[in-house]
């Protein structure tokens, strides 16, 4: 049975509900030997020419796409994964009540023995009740402590994110100022902090070294794609698998919920609550509730349980239980390898690999060594393009025309493209994994086509006021949306969830995930977690920049001259269109021009 079929033989557990809250995140965890695969080779290789010549010149060397970019086996250890020890420095004898609030601060860093030596600055009261796990409030650049009177303190800083209880992480609204109020009062001779806030309050800096980035992985509604929910794990000795598999069982983050499924069952619970790994080999064992599953859903948990723990360098295998018996999986050997389930890849690359782009009116295909017309009407150019996208699989593409119509039909020769609107202005055309077609329209509303024609708009819940979508990009998983958000004189990156509910599609949960662009042109995904974005900085001028959307960093990799558009997927290289109608590919750390064309797309 093919993956499209899964969602109708997989019950539908409902997430949100069975978010555990009491525990927190684990505060203990395996060392790192090296970052996960899925962030082992961040850099991916560029690692081809594109040679310039006219569009239609069948022996010229262009942008080469051919064989997949794949993420490799870890070899030997990566430093910027290796637990960074911070040294608590304890209280010391005749400390003003600023120092000990700067102290304590300063300690909450250090999570060795449940942040033992920043409990020395606290009474045995306020100890007992401070909860340093419910939640993470992440500040950017130094704080101040001002005193209100002798006993309270007050700590000033600028936001940066908020790391919840279940590890997700939410970037704040930039130049937002957060304030904390302490109280201390005399134990002894001493000042000791008798009123704190819930949970930590680090530094930037404190989050790089303490924490480290990872997936759970759930499935998009459709269950035939792996979708990503990052999440910030403290890292520490023990116990990683055992924090991701806790995780992962108690279903996704609150936000991302109502946009994926997980097959595993509602209420399931680890047998032994640990998750071993002996060998390289770690042993999941679940409750009997699995048992009482069928193939497919014992293939789909075990995709997700695999592909959470393959980030591990420590593990090669995942041997999967039930109340102590093994697992039976059709098809698959137990312990399963951390390869078993590599068709749901969330970042594979595109197929084909190759770019398209719009030359002359015309739709064409970017080679090896060639660039040529796609077969069919949108290579005739008839009605001439100005934009295209091509379905997975690359047997179908859409366009908008020069008024910007919506037209779609096959690749394949003497296919014609037909109208599927007749509503002007529409842009951004894009396919989801269904064969419909995403557009943004003049208006700035989206809307959705059917394969059959039949348009319905797109609702985005809780939209800000005064404020127009200009640009939209969807996930290759189909369960989110980034957008470009236009607010006053500032064009920022958006990111939304989709929600599907009997046919209808809605985008909800609108958030930032960076603080630095003000001036976002264009957008793509070239990784399931990180988002390619044509943008500026401030009154800066326009380059590419890669969002972490784990983290919220942001990495310029610099632009050619007159950038316009820009496309990118997972696995191949970024691609610039310019103002000279060049399209240009970023190999290695450079810009290199190819292919004469505008608006380069991937199959989507």
């Amino acid at each position: 049975m093919g993956r499209a079929g899964l969602g109708r033989f997989l019950p539908t557990y409902d997430s949100a509900s069975r978010r555990r809250r009491a525990g927190g995140f684990t505060t203990s965890a395996r060392r790192l030997g090296r970052r996960s695969r899925r962030r082992g080779h961040r850099v991916k290789a560029r690692c081809l020419m594109i040679l310039a010549l006219p569009v239609f010149l069948a022996s010229c060397a262009v942008i080469p796409n051919s064989g997949s970019i794949e993420r490799g086996t870890p070899v030997g250890a990566d430093p910027n994964n290796q637990v960074i020890r911070v040294i608590a420095r304890p209280p010391q004898p005749g400390m003003s009540p600023q120092e000990v609030v700067q102290g304590f601060l300063d300690a909450s860093a250090s999570f060795e023995g449940d942040h033992a030596v920043a409990r020395q600055y606290l009474t045995d009261a306020q100890s007992a009740l401070w909860k340093p796990s419910e939640k993470v409030t992440v500040y950017d650049g130094l704080f101040t402590i001002a005193a209100g009177s002798t006993t309270s303190l007050k700590v000033t800083s600028g936001l940066y994110a908020v790391i919840a209880n279940d590890g997700s992480m939410r970037v704040a609204t930039p130049a937002r100022a957060v304030g904390f109020d302490f109280r201390v009062e005399r134990v002894g001779a001493d000042w000791r902090i008798a009123d704190a806030p819930i949970g930590l309050l680090l530094s930037r800096a404190d989050v790089a070294r303490s924490f480290r980035s990872f997936n759970l992985y759930f499935f998009n509604a459709n269950f035939d794609q792996l979708v990503p929910d990052p999440r910030m794990i403290p890292v520490q000795e023990t116990g990683l698998a055992t924090t991701l598999i806790r995780e992962l069982v108690a279903g996704p983050s609150d936000w991302l919920a109502p946009a994926v499924r997980t097959a595993i069952p509602d209420g399931t619970t680890l047998a032994i609550d640990a998750v071993p790994v002996d060998a390289g080999t770690a042993r999941v064992d679940l409750d009997q509730r699995v048992v009482l599953t069928n193939d497919e859903t014992r293939r789909a948990l075990s995709a997700q349980i695999v592909w959470t723990l393959r980030q591990l360098a420590t593990v090669s295998a995942v041997d999967i239980r039930s109340s102590g018996q093994p697992l039976s999986v059709t098809g698959v050997a137990n312990p399963q390898p951390s390869d078993a389930w590599i068709s749901y890849n969330p970042d594979a690359a595109p197929y084909p690999a190759t770019p398209f782009a719009v030359s002359g009116g015309r739709a064409i295909k970017i080679s090896d060594v060639s660039t040529e017309l796609v077969s069919g009407g949108a290579g005739f150019g008839n009605p001439p393009l100005s934009a295209i996208a091509v379905s997975a699989g690359g047997s179908r593409i859409a366009g908008v025309d020069e008024v910007g119509n919506l037209w779609s039909g096959a690749i394949a020769v003497d296919s014609p493209i037909v109208q599927m609107t007749d509503a002007p202005g529409m842009t951004h055309p894009q396919f989801d994994s269904a064969g419909n077609i995403w557009v943004l329209g003049a208006d700035g509303v989206v809307s959705v086509v059917s394969p059959l024609g039949v348009s319905g708009t797109v609702t985005i819940e809780n939209f800000p006021a005064k404020a127009a979508v200009l640009g939209m990009s969807l996930s290759p998983d189909d369960a989110r949306m980034s957008l470009v958000l236009q607010r006053g004189p500032r064009r920022l990156l958006v990111l939304a969830r989709v929600v599907t509910q009997g046919g209808v599609f809605s985008l909800a949960g609108l958030r930032r995930v960076e603080t630095v662009l003000t001036d976002v042109l264009d957008l793509a995904w070239n990784s399931s977690e990180s988002i390619a974005a044509l943008a500026s900085e401030g009154a800066g001028t326009p380059q590419v920049y890669e969002v972490d959307l784990a983290q919220g960093t942001v990495t310029s990799r610099g632009a050619p001259v007159g950038p316009r558009s820009i496309a990118a997927a997972p696995g191949v290289p970024i691609l610039v269109g310019t103002e000279s109608s060049r399209v240009f590919s970023l190999v290695g750390d450079q810009w290199v021009g190819g292919a004469f064309g505008n608006n380069p797309t991937y199959a989507h």
